[in-house]
């Protein structure tokens, strides 16, 4: 199996998709590309999953690729994305390491090793050293029949602060996503879980504009911080 499109007839597909002029043809040439997506890293699991079995700390989960809805909103959120081959984490893996950051370094590194060919070398994103509003892991972008693999290594903590930040984003739509954020005032340096579920209290949703965040008086102690996303 191949990737069903150029990287040119890509760029063309990415361009009609932002622009709202796809045409029938267009949506089924995406469907196809994204099932490729789905196939590799259903493929590269098998090969973490080895890895993984004589690593009793490290549990890898099943693989993930973008759905049609959040790849457009991916367009919409990033004008310099001329291909969706570029979007890094369109096609992704997880492994959860049970135990401390030692643990996650070494599992990070026989990962590294298990793709590197002479052609591509991963390539590492710590995310511990310049998390994301508190999202940290490491991260590392991988080549494998053609495509971007995200490949996101996490401790423990850090997976479930991830899935309950997930959650919460879920919630109270996309205005709470990284890119976006709550209000100055409700923002952290440092978001705690405990403060992403104080964000969900904030959010009263209404059927004719979606959510809104509306602060109730006396909720929140002053100066705690309300996560965003």
């Amino acid at each position: 199996m191949t990737l069903p499109l150029s990287g040119n007839q890509l760029k063309k597909l990415t361009r009609r998709l932002r622009d709202r002029t796809a045409q029938p043809a267009d949506r089924s040439a995406l469907d196809e590309v994204l099932l490729y997506y789905a196939d590799v890293p259903a493929r590269a699991y098998h090969d973490v999953e080895a890895l993984c079995a004589d690593l009793p700390h490290a549990r890898p989960m099943a693989p993930r690729v973008k759905t049609l809805k959040t790849t457009l909103e991916k367009l919409d959120r990033h004008a310099h994305l001329h291909s969706i081959a570029q979007i890094r984490d369109l096609a992704g893996l997880r492994v959860v390491v049970h135990g401390p950051r030692t643990d996650q370094d070494e599992v990070v590194r026989q990962t590294a090793e298990l793709f590197t060919t002479e052609a591509h070398t991963p390539k590492l994103i710590d995310r511990r050293i310049d998390p994301r509003e508190g999202y940290r892991a490491v991260h590392l972008e991988v080549q494998r029949d053609g495509i971007l693999i995200e490949v996101q290594v996490r401790t423990e903590l850090q997976h479930r602060w991830a899935e309950q930040f997930e959650q919460t984003s879920d919630k109270l739509g996309r205005a709470f996503d990284m890119a976006n954020g709550l209000p100055t005032r409700l923002r952290s340096p440092v978001p705690s879980p405990w403060s992403i579920c104080s964000a969900c209290s904030l959010v009263r949703l209404t059927p004719s504009n979606g959510p809104r965040l509306k602060p109730r008086q006396g909720h929140l102690p002053p100066g705690s911080p309300v996560a965003r996303s």
